[in-house]
């Protein structure tokens, strides 16, 4: 990368800083404010990876961008998308995390509900069933909400989610809104809501 990017004066300025890339492992998300900027930016990591005997995976690839620009590597178009998934996170054209606090509740939903012989036991405290609930359900749940943007609908889930999970946890409803409250503030503690 560091080849590809010698002499190269694009990017996306954040914070006085120029940003081309993010990168993680095998993962390289390029950014850059033009159309021009795009197929530099393409073409050089494709020279550099030649060099090298590598190929850019034209099948994983993708481009987003805002205004449909057709990218080209070893002559052959890229896929344009409206969302992709870097890192386990989904990525929206629009920007919107929507889809993917919904998905993140689901999966959370799905491990809760593998787990209902336990909810389900006399034998298990609810103390020890509260904390195999933080343990192996909300990690899940919030795995990546730092870069989540929630609103009130979203919140209101959330809560809904906890309330569900408490009430499965202990085999009751919960009633006491002092119990909630207790445990919502310490939620948003550990969630960094």
């Amino acid at each position: 990368m560091r080849e590809t990017h010698d002499g190269y004066q694009g990017g996306l300025k954040i914070e006085e800083r120029m940003v081309t890339n993010l990168r993680c492992a095998d993962d390289i998300l390029l950014l850059s404010t033009s159309e021009a900027e795009l197929h530099e930016l393409v073409n050089r990591l494709d020279r550099v990876s030649r060099k090298y005997s590598l190929l850019i995976n034209v099948d994983k690839t993708k481009v987003m961008a805002s205004d449909g620009i057709a990218c080209h590597v070893q002559n052959e178009q890229l896929e344009h998308v409206d969302t992709f998934s870097y890192l386990g996170s989904l990525v929206t054209k629009d920007c919107e995390c929507t889809t993917e606090f919904r998905t993140r509740l689901n999966r959370g939903q799905a491990i809760e509900a593998s787990l209902q012989k336990i909810w389900k036991s006399q034998s298990i405290l609810i103390s020890t069933k509260i904390r195999l609930m933080k343990a192996l359900v909300w990690p899940v749940a919030t795995y990546g909400c730092e870069s989540l943007t929630l609103r009130k609908n979203e919140e209101t889930r959330l809560d809904a989610f906890d309330i569900k999970g408490l009430s499965d946890a202990s085999e009751k409803k919960l009633k006491s809104v002092n119990i909630w409250q207790s445990y919502k503030q310490k939620r948003d503690c550990f969630v960094h809501l």
